[in-house]
């Protein structure tokens, strides 16, 4: 919130004898910023704005008192109506907003980025403040710029993966007893391809999954899901796996009412959580469970807990970051893309849930998955 703001009757009707210098002063401060800047009272009316307003919207009118929906009409990038005056509604924080696009009279598509902050000006008849600002940033060549980059990922992502599956299953093939037998030196040297040809082949099914997801486009197969069904296919999945670690993969499954929703892209997230696990926990246990959860109705919250090497405090806040790697060597030591966890926030938005973790450097990781009904047609 800002506190500049101090004059009973806002910037723009502060007495000149007690406020005039400080007002000119802070006008030439707002002229000064790149970004366009508006200030709005009680009443979303236009009160104080900078010249990047005018650059922004392409006009010399003079937009003072004006109604700010008027003034900057806004939709979303699906085109539904955004409202700035029900935006700045009664608020205490911040609102920040990056989906949103002003349509110019031209019809010219401009993306912003949006920031909203209350006035604090200490007014006793008005506690929640004397207005609010906004600042609004042109992101347009930054948001095309991010279009061109997912739709370079879709493309390259589904031309590689007929041919990567082509090479695979021949390497597959060839490693079949009936062509053999080979040569030591030989039969290292497919394994490694074909398991070079698995990670290359997990990697384009990342990149698919990650431009669907940036571009909204991820299908979902709602039905009915039981809980306790899909814990116990996930830890019969990948207890071979944890087995040959010596690690003790338990499961949770708990007998609770069913969800609808998607199982595939369930499936999804919780396997990158046990497959972090796994890298990551060099001896111990692996837990996979699901409670009830406490704040949804009909909602579940699942859960892997591992004993590994845990999660610095200076990778927590980075953790669920596109591309992002931990420096631990401990974690580079092993491969990986930093796109897992990050795809699986998105499912999880997609999925109208939620995920979040518990850890301690050296105590182990906890990874949650808060999720409910999803009552939505199949896109």
């Amino acid at each position: 919130m800002l506190d500049i703001f101090k004059h009973k009757d806002n910037l723009t009707t502060a007495p000149v004898e007690a406020g005039e210098d400080e007002r000119q002063r802070l006008l030439a401060l707002i002229n000064s910023l790149t970004d366009a800047v508006i200030a709005v009272n009680r009443e979303s009316l236009i009160t104080l704005y900078n010249g990047a307003v005018l650059d922004l919207l392409n006009t010399n009118a003079d937009l003072k008192s004006r109604y700010i929906d008027t003034v900057m009409p806004l939709v979303t990038e699906k085109d539904t109506i955004i409202s700035l005056a029900e935006l700045t509604g009664p608020q205490s924080g911040i609102t920040k907003r990056d989906d949103l696009v002003y349509v110019t009279n031209e019809g010219n598509r401009v993306n912003i980025d949006l920031t909203i902050s209350p006035i604090r000006t200490f007014n006793p008849k008005h506690p929640q403040g004397d207005g609010y600002i906004l600042v609004m940033r042109d992101v347009t060549r930054s948001k095309s710029l991010d279009q061109q980059r997912d739709e370079f990922i879709s493309v390259v992502s589904h031309e590689l993966r007929t041919p990567l599956a082509i090479a695979e299953a021949n390497i597959s093939t060839a490693l079949l007893p009936k062509f053999g037998p080979f040569k030591p030196e030989t039969a290292e040297l497919l394994n490694q391809a074909h398991k070079n040809a698995v990670f290359l082949a997990d990697l384009i099914k990342d990149l698919t999954t990650l431009a669907r997801a940036e571009q909204g486009n991820l299908l979902l197969d709602i039905k009915p899901v039981k809980p306790a069904n899909l814990i116990e296919s996930l830890a019969s999945d990948y207890r071979a796996q944890a087995e040959a670690k010596g690690l003790k993969l338990i499961a949770q499954p708990n007998d609770l009412s069913p969800i609808e929703t998607s199982e595939y892209r369930l499936r999804e997230i919780l396997q990158n959580f046990l497959v972090n696990a796994l890298k990551y926990t060099p001896k111990g246990s692996i837990t996979v469970g699901v409670t009830k959860s406490p704040t949804r109705d009909n909602g579940l919250v699942f859960s892997v807990k591992d004993t590994g090497i845990g999660i610095s405090s200076s990778d927590k806040q980075h953790i669920f970051e596109k591309f992002y790697r931990s420096e631990d060597y401990r974690t580079r030591s092993t491969g990986g893309t930093g796109l897992g966890l990050y795809i699986a926030h998105k499912l999880a938005e997609r999925l109208n849930g939620r995920i979040w973790f518990e850890s301690k450097l050296n105590k182990g990781a906890t990874f949650f998955l808060e999720v409910g009904d999803l009552n939505e047609p199949q896109t």
